[in-house]
């Protein structure tokens, strides 16, 4: 995956997406190891998990974390730690149940709060900014997966004032999803740093892949760099 300048130019930033399984992490780790390349230190962390599980230390661990802490420097673990009382290797929130944060929250009789949420998220960008870390943020599902009764990770994207990747599918149904996400970012003033197209099967594009491809570049603002996993 070629990784552009002026998305790697950012110091912050959050990867959300289209919907669940695009490959988030995936993208989100790839952008923690050319910060780490050109000499950055990197704090990669999941803002809200649903599926994983407490271990005997009472941390709640999930594969995303553990990808996004093993891409993060040691700089980056400690910010983290320091603002949160947490190990990088669990997300600010977790829930057991592999489904919308606010529903998983309910089942599991936890108490989600958004506003906790947006209170350490600030904490911990401002901690990585004056210790001059770079922060990776990564949602959970897709843009408007709601955080609360009123709030969605789209909005939290925007009261945090930072650039927002937008991770994608290639398959049938993603012109409609990306574009729906894009307008959804924009109408909230977010800065979209990328979109990025995320192959998960190998082979030759399909007709199908090839003219979603062509349609969403097409379509998308022309101010928004489109990244192919395969390119």
């Amino acid at each position: 995956m070629h990784l552009t300048q002026q998305l790697l130019r950012h110091k912050t930033i959050f990867v959300t997406g289209t919907d669940t399984g695009v490959g988030k992490t995936t993208v989100a780790c790839a952008i923690a190891r050319a910060w780490v390349a050109a000499a950055h230190d990197v704090c990669g962390m999941k803002a809200v998990a649903s599926g994983g599980r407490v271990n005997t230390r009472g941390e709640f661990l999930c594969d995303d974390s553990k990808l996004l802490a093993a891409d993060s420097t040691p700089r980056g673990a400690l910010v983290y730690q320091e603002v949160t009382g947490l190990r990088i290797v669990s997300p600010l929130f977790g829930f057991a149940r592999p489904i919308a944060p606010v529903s998983a929250a309910k089942f599991d009789g936890m108490k989600f709060d958004y506003s906790t949420l947006t209170r350490k998220l600030k904490a911990l960008h401002s901690a990585c900014k004056a210790r001059k870390v770079n922060l990776l943020i990564e949602g959970a599902g897709g843009a408007l997966v709601p955080l609360s009764t009123t709030k969605t990770v789209a909005d939290l994207i925007a009261t945090l004032a930072i650039p927002a990747v937008i991770v994608a599918r290639t398959e049938l149904g993603t012109i409609n999803h990306t574009l729906l996400t894009v307008e959804a970012l924009r109408a909230r003033k977010i800065t979209i740093a990328a979109i990025v197209l995320n192959r998960m099967k190998k082979g030759a594009l399909s007709l199908v892949e090839r003219a979603s491809v062509d349609e969403i570049r097409m379509m998308a603002p022309k101010s928004i760099p489109i990244i192919c996993n395969w390119e």
